[in-house]
């Protein structure tokens, strides 16, 4: 029998981050949604939302914290902890922020459809409420024109292909969103937000990361 030696290197590789944040109290942030969508009196263009409600730009200089003191506090959270780890790891001359943070309110059948975050670094998104019954993924797209003939003729000869279980292989890969948890993947990367199936609301805050 022949021995080989043998090796792999993965190149153009993508790190999708995914973290818990325990300390934040979810049904206070919750509230705090609703009651910003209350009080938002700036219209948001409708960008990748297929109905559900995008609230205006958050920065945190004009945020009243009185008021949302528990959204507030995951600003700080992300921006002066997890962002601070996470510049190190890139570089020792840089400083990742939050630009920006928006909500996002998904009713039942509501979804975002295939975008980007062309002007960030990172985006991250945190979520506030999941229902068990939404089955609202948050699903990353390949180019297809990545794939090369080699995958789709394996795909056409074998359905049943290893192709779900290994992401360098698919053409898609779904997050299931958990409360509590916070996941920030590069902005340039397609991505989608499956519809919500839900009557219950699908809550999420959204950020944008780059450097200031």
């Amino acid at each position: 029998m022949n021995q080989f030696d043998q090796f792999s290197t993965d190149i153009f590789s993508t790190k999708i981050f995914n973290f818990k944040i325990l300390n934040i109290d979810t049904n206070k942030l919750k509230q705090e949604c609703f009651l910003f969508k209350d009080n938002d009196n700036h219209d948001r263009p409708q960008h990748s939302n297929y109905g559900g409600w995008q609230s205006s730009c958050i920065q945190s200089n004009n945020l009243d914290i009185s008021l949302y003191t528990e959204m507030y506090k995951l600003y700080k959270i992300i921006d002066d902890e997890l962002l601070t780890d996470l510049s190190l790891y890139y570089s020792d001359n840089i400083r990742l922020n939050v630009l920006a943070m928006w909500v996002n309110i998904n009713n039942k059948n509501d979804f975002n459809w295939d975008h980007i975050h062309s002007d960030s670094i990172f985006s991250g998104v945190f979520y506030v409420n999941v229902p068990e019954d939404s089955d609202s993924n948050l699903q990353f797209v390949r180019d297809m024109r990545e794939m090369t003939s080699l995958f789709h003729n394996v795909y056409q000869q074998d359905p049943a292909c290893k192709r779900h279980s290994k992401p360098d292989l698919t053409n898609s890969w779904n997050i299931k969103p958990e409360q509590n948890s916070f996941v920030l993947f590069p902005g340039h990367l397609t991505h989608r937000v499956q519809p919500n199936k839900s009557l219950e609301e699908r809550i999420s805050i959204v950020f944008d990361v780059g450097i200031i």
